[in-house]
This record gives structure tokens, C-alpha cells and sequence, in this order.
């Protein structure tokens, strides 16, 4: 699902983001990425949906080599990978429905599927209530909630989150986390970057271990975090 071989990113001015990276992610598996801040979490993530490329090393996400894809091939690769963000990354003029439903538009999906499609996903995170509210009048966790439908409306093989709890509190990041495992549970590959310890313990998954850009250590259950 993802491989990563010898991976290194630099960017100007000689600074080693990721330093001979090499790991293998299974599909259907639930991983953190975790390490200080400077670790090379979110560059990882960005590699892998291909924001950035790897300035060395193979990256194959999906048969996919990241690092020899044609730029027109680049939409067909993240119509399978779904990305959360921290800062939710919601459009402030656009409704709830219109958020979600806009990584449908994008892609073309006809009106008729996008309607279906986003009541779905909005009814299993119970957000049909919120469909005709704008972001700023919902609470954090609504708005992440909303962050998470959006990812998932186009049925991703792959979730990426990068640091999707950053701004809740520990009730709130748990159930957030309990999203992410329901969506695991249904075969999405969930990757996330986080620095919250307590959250790894509890969910005891894989672990990649980030330090100044290198794989420090790979951990089979959180709790020894």
C-alpha cells in the first residue's frame, strides 16, 4: 500500500527534513507517525499524496512510484487518499454540505451522486443535523468532524491526518480517534502524525518513530510509547 526506500528529503539551504527513510505501511493497517516537532511528520505525509517529492529514495503509494509520476497522473493518485488537517482547512463561505460536498465537485462526480454521496457521510458522522450551518458556528470537534467527512466522501483507500487532535481537548481528540478507527475498521488505511502520547497509548497501534528526520524506532503496540 506504502513503501518507502531510502528516502530523503532536503530542502534549501541543505536542511535534512527525512534522512534515509525506509519503512512499508500494509493495507488496511492503523499507523502513528510521532516524534517532536522538526521530525519530519508532516513531510512524510505530504510525500506520500505527493505535495512534495522526495529529493532521493522510492515511494510507491497504491503501485504508484510517487516519484516518477507524470503530473497528470497526480489527480487519479489523491482521488484515493484522503487528507486531514490540524487546522481543518474548511472554506468559511461555504455550508457544511458545500465543504464536503466539494471534493466531489472537483473530480466531476454528477450532482445526483454528490447529493447522495455527501448525506451519506454526513449521517455517519452525525453531521446531517449541521449540513446548512458555516463552519465558524460550529465547535471544534464539529468542524474536525467535518474535516474527516470531506476526506472520506470520495471513499479513499488512504487516510493521512496530520495532527487531526492539535487543537482538542482529551475528550474530544479520543473521539475524533474513535472515528478513525471506525473508518479502519471498514479498510481504510489510516496514517497519522501525532505528538499526543496519551492518544497512542490508548489506541495501541503500530508506531513509526520519528527523530530529526530519521526512523528512530518502530513500535507494534502504543502503549510503550
Amino acid at each position: 500500500m506504502i513503501q518507502m526506500y531510502n528516502v530523503y528529503k532536503i530542502y534549501e539551504g541543505g536542511v535534512r527534513a527525512l534522512e534515509d527513510i525506509t519503512l512499508s505501511i500494509e493495507k488496511g493497517e492503523f499507523v502513528f507517525l510521532t516524534g517532536p516537532s522538526g521530525a519530519g511528520k508532516t513531510t512524510l505525509l505530504k510525500i506520500i499524496f505527493r505535495e512534495e517529492l522526495p529529493t532521493s529514495g522510492n515511494v510507491l503509494v497504491n503501485n504508484f512510484n510517487i516519484a516518477r509520476l507524470q503530473r497528470s497522473s497526480v489527480p487519479y493518485l489523491r482521488r484515493n487518499i484522503g487528507v486531514v488537517f490540524q487546522d481543518f482547512k474548511l472554506l468559511k463561505k461555504k455550508t457544511v454540505f458545500e465543504n464536503v460536498a466539494f471534493a466531489l465537485k472537483v473530480i466531476g462526480a454528477p450532482r445526483r451522486e454528490i447529493d447522495q454521496r455527501v448525506l451519506q457521510i454526513l449521517r455517519l458522522l452525525d453531521l446531517k443535523d449541521k449540513m446548512d450551518m458555516l463552519p465558524h458556528l460550529l465547535s471544534g470537534g464539529e468542524q474536525q468532524r467535518v474535516a474527516i467527512a470531506r476526506a472520506l466522501v470520495n471513499h479513499p483507500t488512504i487516510v493521512l491526518a496530520d495532527e487531526p487532535t492539535g487543537n482538542l481537548d482529551q475528550e474530544l481528540s479520543l473521539e475524533i480517534m474513535s472515528l478513525f478507527e471506525d473508518i479502519n475498521a471498514r479498510g481504510t488505511t489510516v496514517v497519522v502524525a501525532t505528538h499526543n502520547r496519551m492518544i497512542i497509548r490508548e489506541m495501541r497501534k503500530k508506531v513509526f518513530c520519528l527523530d530529526k528526520g530519521r526512523l528512530v524506532r518502530i513500535v507494534d503496540n502504543g502503549k510503550d510509547i
